[in-house]
């Protein structure tokens, strides 16, 4: 984790990509994929008292439905107190 003028940001353990300056991190918020517009801006579109669960995926460990070709990604999957009351 590092901090910016915006806020905390995760950085992956598992080196540089390709993608990201600070290596690739990808999120899913409550089975969607999160698109970030900038690094760290998740913090102000999940509140972290609404969250419920947490997925946390190295690379190719991944399920399917939150691979998007990119392996050496580090996936943060994130369930909120929404998805849970929706079902």
């Amino acid at each position: 984790m590092s901090y910016t003028n915006e806020g905390e940001v995760v950085q992956s353990a598992r080196g540089v990509s390709s993608l990201a300056a600070s290596g690739c991190v990808r999120y899913f918020v409550d089975g969607m994929e999160w698109q970030s517009a900038q690094p760290g801006d998740i913090n102000q579109f999940v509140n972290g008292n609404e969250i419920v669960g947490a997925e946390i995926y190295q690379g190719t460990t991944a399920p399917a439905q939150y691979s998007r070709g990119m392996g050496d990604c580090t996936t943060i999957v994130l369930w909120t107190r929404q998805t849970v009351r929706d079902r």
